[in-house]
Protein backbone atom coordinates (compact mmCIF):
# COMPACT_ATOMS: atom_id res chain seq x y z
CA UNK A 1 0.00 0.00 0.00
CA UNK A 2 1.74 3.49 -0.56
CA UNK A 3 1.12 6.54 1.04
CA UNK A 4 -1.90 8.06 -0.39
CA UNK A 5 -3.82 4.75 0.82
CA UNK A 6 -3.82 2.61 -2.86
CA UNK A 7 -2.87 -0.75 -2.98
CA UNK A 8 0.05 -1.93 -5.31
CA UNK A 9 1.08 -4.71 -6.99
CA UNK A 10 4.29 -5.26 -9.22
CA UNK A 11 5.79 -7.80 -11.86
CA UNK A 12 8.61 -8.30 -13.73
CA UNK A 13 9.09 -9.97 -16.98
CA UNK A 14 11.78 -10.78 -19.32
CA UNK A 15 10.82 -10.93 -23.03
CA UNK A 16 12.00 -10.66 -26.55
CA UNK A 17 10.56 -7.78 -28.66
CA UNK A 18 8.05 -9.94 -31.08
CA UNK A 19 6.66 -10.32 -27.15
CA UNK A 20 6.65 -7.21 -25.51
CA UNK A 21 2.91 -6.34 -27.07
CA UNK A 22 1.48 -10.19 -26.65
CA UNK A 23 2.85 -9.93 -22.74
CA UNK A 24 1.63 -6.44 -22.16
CA UNK A 25 -1.98 -6.95 -23.36
CA UNK A 26 -2.08 -10.53 -21.75
CA UNK A 27 -1.76 -9.54 -18.24
CA UNK A 28 -3.61 -6.30 -18.55
CA UNK A 29 -6.94 -8.08 -19.61
CA UNK A 30 -6.81 -10.61 -16.96
CA UNK A 31 -6.98 -7.63 -14.70
CA UNK A 32 -9.81 -6.32 -16.39
CA UNK A 33 -11.44 -9.61 -16.72
CA UNK A 34 -11.38 -9.91 -12.66
CA UNK A 35 -11.99 -6.44 -12.45
CA UNK A 36 -14.95 -6.40 -14.62
CA UNK A 37 -18.56 -5.71 -12.57
CA UNK A 38 -21.18 -6.79 -15.25
CA UNK A 39 -23.33 -9.93 -14.54
CA UNK A 40 -23.36 -10.78 -18.56
CA UNK A 41 -19.57 -10.97 -19.34
CA UNK A 42 -18.55 -12.82 -23.07
CA UNK A 43 -15.38 -13.54 -22.80
CA UNK A 44 -13.41 -15.01 -24.58
CA UNK A 45 -9.82 -16.87 -25.05
CA UNK A 46 -7.11 -15.63 -26.69
CA UNK A 47 -4.47 -17.89 -27.68
CA UNK A 48 -0.45 -16.08 -27.86
CA UNK A 49 1.93 -16.58 -30.90
CA UNK A 50 3.72 -18.64 -27.86
CA UNK A 51 2.26 -21.27 -25.74
CA UNK A 52 -0.26 -19.00 -23.10
CA UNK A 53 -3.62 -18.06 -22.96
CA UNK A 54 -5.66 -16.00 -21.17
CA UNK A 55 -9.07 -14.38 -20.68
CA UNK A 56 -10.07 -11.23 -22.47
CA UNK A 57 -14.07 -9.87 -22.53
CA UNK A 58 -13.76 -5.99 -24.02
CA UNK A 59 -11.99 -4.87 -26.74
CA UNK A 60 -9.94 -2.03 -25.29
CA UNK A 61 -8.68 0.71 -27.81
CA UNK A 62 -6.41 2.62 -24.95
CA UNK A 63 -4.65 -0.96 -24.28
CA UNK A 64 -3.40 -1.14 -27.46
CA UNK A 65 -2.51 2.00 -27.72
CA UNK A 66 -0.49 1.77 -24.85
CA UNK A 67 1.07 -1.00 -25.47
CA UNK A 68 2.31 0.48 -29.07
CA UNK A 69 3.81 3.74 -27.06
CA UNK A 70 5.72 0.98 -24.88
CA UNK A 71 6.60 -1.14 -27.97
CA UNK A 72 7.83 2.04 -30.07
CA UNK A 73 10.09 3.66 -27.39
CA UNK A 74 11.81 0.04 -26.72
CA UNK A 75 12.31 -0.53 -30.02
CA UNK A 76 13.71 3.02 -31.09
CA UNK A 77 17.20 2.95 -31.91
CA UNK A 78 19.57 3.41 -29.01
CA UNK A 79 20.65 6.77 -29.85
CA UNK A 80 17.37 8.09 -29.59
CA UNK A 81 16.66 6.43 -26.62
CA UNK A 82 17.87 6.75 -23.25
CA UNK A 83 21.63 6.56 -23.35
CA UNK A 84 22.29 4.35 -19.77
CA UNK A 85 22.55 0.79 -21.30
CA UNK A 86 20.74 -0.49 -17.63
CA UNK A 87 17.32 1.36 -18.61
CA UNK A 88 17.09 1.98 -22.09
CA UNK A 89 15.89 -1.56 -22.49
CA UNK A 90 13.05 -1.23 -19.51
CA UNK A 91 9.73 -0.10 -19.46
CA UNK A 92 6.51 -0.23 -17.54
CA UNK A 93 2.69 -0.09 -17.77
CA UNK A 94 0.73 0.95 -15.29
CA UNK A 95 -2.71 0.63 -14.84
CA UNK A 96 -4.45 2.47 -12.02
CA UNK A 97 -8.18 2.01 -10.61
CA UNK A 98 -9.71 5.34 -9.71
CA UNK A 99 -13.06 6.62 -7.74
CA UNK A 100 -13.93 9.79 -8.87
CA UNK A 101 -14.68 12.60 -6.10
CA UNK A 102 -17.11 15.40 -6.77
CA UNK A 103 -16.56 18.83 -4.93
CA UNK A 104 -14.07 20.66 -3.51
CA UNK A 105 -13.34 24.57 -3.37
CA UNK A 106 -14.10 24.70 -6.87
CA UNK A 107 -16.62 22.24 -7.42
CA UNK A 108 -13.98 20.12 -9.89
CA UNK A 109 -14.25 16.33 -10.18
CA UNK A 110 -10.85 14.52 -9.01
CA UNK A 111 -9.42 10.78 -9.00
CA UNK A 112 -8.09 8.40 -6.17
CA UNK A 113 -6.51 5.72 -6.77
CA UNK A 114 -7.34 2.79 -4.98
CA UNK A 115 -5.23 0.13 -6.84
CA UNK A 116 -2.03 -0.01 -9.21
CA UNK A 117 -1.07 -2.60 -11.10
CA UNK A 118 2.97 -2.28 -12.44
CA UNK A 119 4.48 -4.39 -14.89
CA UNK A 120 7.81 -4.27 -15.56
CA UNK A 121 9.56 -5.56 -19.06
CA UNK A 122 12.85 -5.51 -19.78
CA UNK A 123 14.02 -6.82 -23.66
CA UNK A 124 16.40 -9.23 -23.84
CA UNK A 125 18.67 -9.87 -27.23
CA UNK A 126 16.28 -11.47 -30.08
CA UNK A 127 17.63 -15.30 -30.28
CA UNK A 128 17.42 -17.49 -33.25
CA UNK A 129 17.46 -21.01 -34.31
CA UNK A 130 16.79 -23.69 -31.23
CA UNK A 131 17.91 -21.21 -29.07
CA UNK A 132 15.11 -19.24 -29.67
CA UNK A 133 12.66 -22.03 -29.31
CA UNK A 134 13.84 -22.39 -25.84
CA UNK A 135 13.77 -19.12 -25.26
CA UNK A 136 10.19 -18.54 -26.80
CA UNK A 137 9.20 -21.47 -23.99
CA UNK A 138 10.52 -19.97 -20.82
CA UNK A 139 9.38 -16.45 -21.81
CA UNK A 140 5.96 -18.89 -22.01
CA UNK A 141 5.75 -20.26 -19.01
CA UNK A 142 6.78 -17.54 -17.08
CA UNK A 143 3.97 -15.43 -18.69
CA UNK A 144 1.66 -18.53 -17.65
CA UNK A 145 3.12 -18.44 -14.20
CA UNK A 146 2.89 -14.20 -13.57
CA UNK A 147 -0.91 -14.77 -14.98
CA UNK A 148 -1.43 -17.29 -12.26
CA UNK A 149 -0.03 -15.35 -9.61
CA UNK A 150 -1.39 -11.98 -10.77
CA UNK A 151 -5.11 -14.26 -10.94
CA UNK A 152 -3.89 -15.54 -7.09
CA UNK A 153 -3.13 -11.32 -5.69
CA UNK A 154 -6.55 -10.62 -7.28
CA UNK A 155 -8.29 -13.29 -5.11
CA UNK A 156 -6.59 -13.05 -1.58
CA UNK A 157 -6.61 -9.12 -1.39
CA UNK A 158 -10.01 -7.74 -1.80
CA UNK A 159 -10.66 -5.56 1.22
CA UNK A 160 -9.84 -2.76 -0.77
CA UNK A 161 -11.99 -3.14 -3.61
CA UNK A 162 -15.07 -0.26 -3.36
CA UNK A 163 -18.45 -1.13 -2.93
CA UNK A 164 -21.25 -1.51 -5.86
CA UNK A 165 -24.31 0.19 -5.62
CA UNK A 166 -27.66 1.19 -7.69
CA UNK A 167 -28.09 4.80 -6.17
CA UNK A 168 -26.71 7.57 -5.08
CA UNK A 169 -24.42 8.08 -8.36
CA UNK A 170 -22.28 5.63 -6.84
CA UNK A 171 -21.75 3.52 -9.69
CA UNK A 172 -20.62 7.00 -12.05
CA UNK A 173 -18.24 7.39 -9.68
CA UNK A 174 -17.09 3.84 -10.01
CA UNK A 175 -17.58 2.14 -13.16
CA UNK A 176 -16.98 2.52 -16.66
CA UNK A 177 -20.02 2.07 -18.37
CA UNK A 178 -18.76 2.77 -21.80
CA UNK A 179 -17.41 -1.13 -22.08
CA UNK A 180 -19.60 -4.09 -21.95
CA UNK A 181 -17.90 -5.94 -19.03
CA UNK A 182 -18.12 -2.61 -17.01
CA UNK A 183 -14.96 -2.62 -15.16
CA UNK A 184 -13.80 -0.29 -12.34
CA UNK A 185 -12.58 2.93 -13.86
CA UNK A 186 -9.25 3.15 -14.94
CA UNK A 187 -6.16 4.79 -16.10
CA UNK A 188 -3.36 3.24 -18.14
CA UNK A 189 0.21 4.83 -18.23
CA UNK A 190 3.99 3.94 -19.53
CA UNK A 191 6.87 4.51 -17.49
CA UNK A 192 10.54 4.40 -18.01
CA UNK A 193 13.23 4.08 -15.36
CA UNK A 194 15.33 7.49 -14.88
CA UNK A 195 18.57 7.37 -16.46
CA UNK A 196 21.30 7.66 -13.84
CA UNK A 197 21.11 5.01 -11.71
CA UNK A 198 17.71 5.98 -9.55
CA UNK A 199 15.66 2.44 -9.21
CA UNK A 200 12.20 2.10 -9.42
CA UNK A 201 10.05 3.53 -13.09
CA UNK A 202 8.68 6.66 -12.10
CA UNK A 203 9.42 9.26 -15.59
CA UNK A 204 5.96 9.01 -17.14
CA UNK A 205 6.33 9.37 -20.73
CA UNK A 206 4.51 12.36 -22.17
CA UNK A 207 3.74 10.61 -25.30
CA UNK A 208 1.81 7.96 -23.70
CA UNK A 209 -0.78 10.12 -22.00
CA UNK A 210 -1.66 12.07 -25.78
CA UNK A 211 -2.29 8.64 -26.68
CA UNK A 212 -4.53 7.99 -23.93
CA UNK A 213 -6.27 11.25 -24.38
CA UNK A 214 -6.58 11.22 -27.67
CA UNK A 215 -8.34 7.66 -27.90
CA UNK A 216 -10.55 8.73 -24.91
CA UNK A 217 -11.80 11.75 -26.69
CA UNK A 218 -12.61 9.74 -29.65
CA UNK A 219 -14.58 6.98 -27.28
Amino acid sequence: MNADGAVEHTYSLIVEKENLKECSLALLHTVIFHRATSDRLRPKDVECSIDCTYVMCDVIPKFDSIVGVLYSELSAPASHRQSSSSVRNKGAIRLDFYRKHSGGLFGGVSKRVWETWRFEFELRNSTFGEEHRESQANIAESLRKLIMEVMSDILKKTSHVPGKSGGGGLEGDLIDDSLSSRPYLFDVNVERPKAGGNSGFTELLKSAVRSISTVSSVN
